[in-house]
């Protein structure tokens, strides 16, 4: 049996991503009919992936409206949260960046959660690196 090179991380070799965060990748950008988008690790150990989308935040949700996804309202103004079984997706009008170094700010994004879980995705719209 070869040596395990990852030392039993769940990581990727190549890029640092976790193998379900891939997961949860593919099956964002198919529940947003995202046709091109680009990820990256988080900035920081505990910092979220980050998927850049080519798609306005607009465009994401209604695609995930015909995707069968409810549309909820929040006490927020203009933050939205869509629903379909146990996947939830919320929307944020801009982000704050979380105060971190080297993270843009004001772009509109939106978070995965499955379950009532965060699974550490953040999607950042209209941008592609």
């Amino acid at each position: 049996m070869p040596p395990d090179l990852n030392n039993g991380s769940r990581h990727n070799r190549s890029n640092n991503i976790k193998e379900k965060h891939r997961e949860y990748i593919e099956r964002a950008a198919n529940d947003m009919r995202a046709n091109s988008s680009q990820f990256e690790r988080g900035t920081t150990r505990n910092s979220s992936t980050q998927i850049f989308a080519n798609i306005s935040q607009e465009e994401a949700m209604i695609n995930l409206e015909r995707n069968g996804f409810s549309r909820h309202a929040t006490s927020q103004p203009n933050v939205y949260y869509f629903k379909k079984g146990s996947v939830r997706y919320n929307f944020y009008p801009r982000s704050t960046g979380g105060w971190m170094r080297n993270v843009k700010i004001g772009l509109s994004s939106a978070e995965m959660l499955i379950d009532r879980e965060r699974v550490g995705i953040k999607i950042r719209f209209g941008i592609i690196k």
